[in-house]
């Protein structure tokens, strides 16, 4: 598919959106496994939240898995175009862990409004992040050596950066 989109609307339900044109609506499903794609959004519409993205336990299978502690688990192939998360209005945390080996292309984080604390364990592939926090007072951790490009923007709000480890990375926000 050219573009697969997934809102998690609760738990165990929402919907799969194939090219724009095909939605899958489920409700107490679990977990979500889906395919190949070359841009792949996944929404998470409740809040406040735990996002956490990262492989799927092996490291070689062109496998990601994005979890929310109010949504359900989704593992698909590594998108080819791009990969782009939405959390809630409310102060979510959203955790990067290592992603597959084959991860090469672009993220995007939209942490939403809120206190947002956003954490990278780990950068993998050349693609550029975008970390996006939103409105409030958002937290950056970065606990993990970048390799590639990172940028971070803030967003409205008194936005706070902490670095456990050499990192080169990009700021965008007048109140940092």
């Amino acid at each position: 598919y050219g573009t697969v989109d997934y809102l998690a609307t609760g738990p165990h339900s929402g919907s799969v959106t194939l090219n724009g044109n095909y939605v899958i609506r489920y409700a107490g499903l679990e977990p979500v496994t889906g395919g190949t794609a070359t841009d792949v959004t996944l929404t998470f519409a409740s809040g406040p939240q735990t996002i956490t993205i990262g492989d799927n336990g092996n490291l070689t299978d062109g496998q990601i898995t994005v979890s929310s502690t109010a949504g359900e688990t989704t593992t698909f192939a590594v998108p080819t175009g791009s990969l782009t998360v939405y959390g809630s209005s409310s102060a979510d945390i959203v955790v990067i862990n290592q992603l597959d080996n084959a991860f090469t292309i672009p993220l995007t984080v939209n942490a939403g409004d809120g206190a947002d604390v956003i954490t990278i364990h780990a950068k993998t592939g050349a693609g550029t992040w975008t970390l996006n926090g939103e409105g409030g007072d958002d937290q950056f951790n970065i606990a993990s050596t970048l390799a590639g490009a990172v940028n971070l923007d803030g967003g409205t709000g008194t936005n706070t950066i902490s670095a456990s480890r050499d990192a080169d990375f990009t700021l965008s926000d007048s109140s940092l």
